[in-house]
Order: structure tokens, then C-alpha cells, then sequence
């Protein structure tokens, strides 16, 4: 099911890294969401709540 967290994503906001686009890593229950901007990782966030809207996913938040 997280397969399709991918496509609410937006690739124009991930980060660059040699010839691939990153937007989100993935691991187990971990979910780091990435951007070059504070603009652009908002916009990974609420694709982020559209997902878990569309899904009925729950999200609990934490920050380092």
C-alpha cells in the first residue's frame, strides 16, 4: 500500500542526487521526506496528508 505514496509526492520538489530525483526514504516505519526548499517540503507534506486522507492512514510526527 505505501507503494503509492510515491505518487502524491511532487518529484519537482525532491532533491537531486547524481541522476535520480529523491523525495522520500522509506524504511520499515520510517518516513523522511525530502526537499531543497522550505516551500517545496511543505508541498511534500500535504502530499504526505492527501495520502494518508485518501488511505485512512494515521500519522504520528516527530522531529530530531
Amino acid at each position: 500500500m505505501l507503494a503509492d505514496l510515491k505518487t502524491y509526492l511532487h518529484i519537482e520538489h525532491g532533491i537531486v542526487l547524481d541522476d535520480e530525483v529523491l523525495t522520500h526514504i522509506l524504511w520499515a516505519d520510517d518516513l523522511v521526506l525530502m526537499s531543497s526548499t522550505a516551500e517545496g517540503l511543505q508541498q511534500q507534506l500535504n502530499g504526505l496528508f492527501n495520502f494518508c486522507q485518501s488511505t485512512k492512514f494515521f500519522l504520528a510526527i516527530s522531529s530530531i
